[in-house]
């Protein structure tokens, strides 16, 4: 069992999820990867507050419940990543908004998306059964909602003094 976490540690990549319950969950080794990089663990953090605060996994299921009507069980897999796809890009969207207000670079997400994949090594496209973008569309994405929204629009957050610190032993984030 220590030698699994061990070599999770070691090799696993960025990874965080966000609850209904408004717990996320982000792997020890995403803090590793990132070393120092607050605002890009910063937007990991937006992005899974973001699925979070708008319902995300209830929005998701009772979307499936809906379109899976008088369709056959065979089709769920592709209309459910369809689904997942699309909130992963308003929560991409979101995740930038919430990074913007708070006074980091418009492109801070961007940064966060395109360190995700090449530490994956997933440069791959889109494909029908992914519950995510593939990197061109995601990035894509992002690009454009930047370029629609004016940030000088956005009410800006005032810095806060306040720091991040991890417990390695107990495995949290604490400000």
């Amino acid at each position: 069992e220590n030698e699994i976490i061990r070599q999770a540690y070691l090799y696993g990549n960025i990874e965080a999820w966000g609850y209904a319950n408004g717990t996320i969950d982000i792997t020890r080794q995403t803090f590793r990867i990132l070393e120092d990089r607050q605002n890009l663990l910063g937007c990991i953090i937006s992005h899974e507050l973001a699925h979070i605060l708008n319902y995300h996994s209830f929005n998701k299921d009772k979307e499936l419940s809906e379109q899976m009507t008088g369709k056959p069980e065979e089709a769920k897999e592709l209309i459910s990543a369809e689904i997942s796809r699309k909130y992963e890009s308003i929560a991409d969207a979101k995740s930038q908004e919430m990074m913007i207000r708070a006074g980091y670079p418009r492109d801070t997400c961007l940064q966060m998306i395109d360190l995700l994949h090449k530490t994956t090594g997933d440069g791959s496209g889109t494909q029908d059964i992914d519950m995510h973008p593939g990197h061109s569309e995601r990035m894509q994405s992002l690009r454009k909602y930047l370029d629609a929204i004016n940030p000088t629009t956005l009410k800006m957050q005032e810095k806060t003094t306040g720091t991040w610190n991890y417990n390695s032993l107990g495995n949290y984030l604490k400000e």
